[in-house]
């Protein structure tokens, strides 16, 4: 069995960085406790990892390579909450602390070497664009061996007072400063791919949301940034994927990569999860990129 456990722990830190969903809506994971499904191989390569250092991720990064060599994955990227050097030493409850990233790496970088038979292992981060700390986490991360970043914008500035990126909101406010940030940070040729860039919740105004969607999905085909579709999000029944995003992107001819967002191991060896997340890709007549190409970090 897929047993989720506490998945995410505590509930307190959902819902600090989910707080328009339910508080029980976290203990609701039956639609996630299925047998591991030994189908057809379907992902070849997931690039969005989580591990227990991000404090919401259960499972240390041996325990995501085993399971992901039993799905059948050939290429693993770990990209673990990046940790933020705030200015006024205030440390993220959602994020791995500057501390422990030499370790972070150290460990990444021995099971690449330990299953370099079995799985190609990357190292690399899931990383908010906050312009006024952004060259600080770069200098930290840099210092060490670092493959890639993908952004995932989950708050419009630095915590702990940044707004969530999907908070409701009455006029296109958050939208646009969210759509905003990230097109500015992927112009800083940094990202290889957007997160779940469907995060913030669709308006009441479909013409507003797709002009400020647009805007996002053509400057990321411009400059070749591919977006995700995410699973976690599908399964769970989240506000994303949305439907009317991937008809935007679709529109747009926009590159897709499906991402498990993987806070739990057995996401990378369920075949089945894997399968329908493709599925849901096919019917908007996505063809899924099976790799990325990497954009430098250093």
């Amino acid at each position: 069995m897929c047993e989720m456990r506490n998945f995410i722990q505590p509930t307190a830190i959902l819902h600090y960085i989910y707080p328009n969903v339910k508080l029980d809506f976290f203990s609701e994971y039956d639609i996630i406790k299925k047998k591991i499904c030994r189908g057809v191989r379907i992902m070849y390569a997931n690039y969005h990892t989580h591990t227990y250092r991000c404090m919401h991720a259960e499972g240390t990064p041996e325990q995501y390579v085993k399971s992901a060599v039993k799905g059948g994955m050939k290429i693993l990227g770990f990209s673990d909450h990046v940790p933020y050097p705030y200015k006024d030493g205030f440390i993220s409850n959602m994020r791995m602390k500057v501390g422990e990233t030499a370790d972070y790496v150290s460990d990444i970088t021995s099971l690449r070497e330990e299953y370099k038979d079995k799985i190609k292992i990357f190292i690399g981060y899931e990383a908010e664009y906050f312009p006024k700390r952004f060259s600080a986490m770069l200098e930290n991360i840099c210092s060490y061996e670092c493959d890639y970043l993908i952004l995932g914008q989950h708050f419009l500035d630095c915590e702990p007072n940044g707004e969530y990126s999907a908070l409701p909101c009455s006029d296109d406010r958050i939208l646009g400063a969210y759509v905003d940030l990230v097109i500015e940070a992927i112009h800083t040729g940094k990202f290889s791919y957007i997160a779940h860039p469907d995060l913030p919740l669709p308006l009441s105004d479909a013409d507003l949301y797709a002009k400020h969607m647009e805007r996002m999905c053509r400057e990321a085909k411009l400059l070749s940034v591919p977006l995700e579709i995410n699973m976690i999000g599908f399964l769970t029944h989240r506000q994303y994927p949305h439907n009317e995003f991937w008809e935007i992107a679709k529109d747009i001819g926009n590159d897709i990569v499906i991402g498990c967002d993987a806070h739990c191991a057995e996401f990378l060896s369920n075949t089945e999860y894997h399968k329908k997340v493709y599925e849901y890709a096919k019917s908007f007549g996505f063809e899924p990129l099976k790799e990325i190409a990497f954009k430098k970090v250093k």
